[in-house]
């Protein structure tokens, strides 16, 4: 396995399910690692001292609950550890500061929604917007209606 490393950014959709299950295929086809992004929003604070780091704290506990549920869906896929990304802030400037301070990222991968309201704001940004300019790796966007499965069923 070489050192590549196919990044994904973890949500709870559906989207983010399938292309999970995707990027596990991926991987264990060419040899990379995968590594999961998830991205926690700004609490709104300011000023609020002990109250502020606190709720930041809850924050990062469950992100990295959250992100500890979905290692243990790809150990169960393809037996891969993938290494675990927690960011802050805006997601597509998170993103884009996690492929720069690593830069074995070589592929980002987002699934992406057909249903009514867009394919997704990280998508909308990186295809259609600015963030095309900014983001130094190929994107591979996974449709929804791609239904994949591993070997043993649905994840």
């Amino acid at each position: 396995m070489d050192n590549r490393i196919y990044l994904i950014v973890a949500d709870e959709t559906e989207e983010f399910n399938n292309a999970l299950r995707y990027v596990c295929k991926a991987a264990t086809a060419n040899g990379t690692h995968i590594g999961i992004l998830y991205v926690m929003p700004d609490a709104g604070f300011q000023n609020w001292g002990n109250l502020e780091a606190r709720i930041k704290q809850d924050r990062r506990n469950d992100a990295e609950k959250f992100l500890q549920s979905v290692a243990e869906r790809i150990v169960a896929i393809n037996g891969m550890t993938p290494t675990l990304y927690v960011g802050e802030g805006k997601p597509a400037e998170a993103v884009i500061k996690a492929i720069q301070d690593n830069p074995n990222i070589s592929n980002l991968f987002l699934g992406g929604s057909s249903k009514t309201g867009g394919p997704g704001p990280l998508i909308t940004y990186f295809c259609c917007g600015k963030g095309i300019s900014k983001l130094p790796v190929p994107l591979t966007v996974i449709p929804d209606h791609l239904k994949l499965s591993d070997k043993s069923g649905d994840i």
